[in-house]
């Protein structure tokens, strides 16, 4: 979402040989009247907010990730997978044994979004540091 001349508007990819078609058909989305016009203009896409953080955990399970991104303990994130209230790169997941990788996305109901950005070797005490992006304000 952004604006456009101080009006709320979105932007819709499509490919140049569909632009023409889009603009003059798109009426409405959902409920919502809208008008659609084609540009050359790239939007500039602010980044998402969020907090960066540096964790280590025993291993890179999926229980472990979510526990210390999430601030839960580990039996807390382990009964949160088998009730089903987590995903691993969008899709359910009821593992909390499943490996998680560099660029993974792991999302828990009430807790929130967490990518997994990078793993940054072992600390003195032979624990993974991870360094994740917890998304929100």
């Amino acid at each position: 979402m952004g604006t456009h001349r101080g009006n709320p508007c979105a932007y819709l990819f499509v490919t140049e040989e569909m632009a023409d078609y889009v603009a003059a058909s798109l009426e409405s989305a959902g409920r919502a009247a809208v008008k659609a016009q084609v540009t050359d203009e790239a939007p500039e896409i602010a980044p998402p907010e969020g907090t960066a953080l540096r964790v280590t955990v025993q291993n890179e399970r999926l229980d472990a990730v979510l526990a210390a991104g999430g601030r839960l303990s580990r039996s807390e994130a382990q009964r949160m997978i088998a009730a089903g209230l987590v995903k691993l790169n969008h899709v359910p997941n009821l593992r909390a044994d499943a490996r998680v990788s560099e660029g993974d996305l792991i999302s828990a109901r009430g807790i929130g979004r967490l990518k997994v950005e990078a793993f940054a070797g072992e600390s003195r005490r032979g624990r993974h540091i991870v360094t994740l992006f917890r998304y929100g304000k």
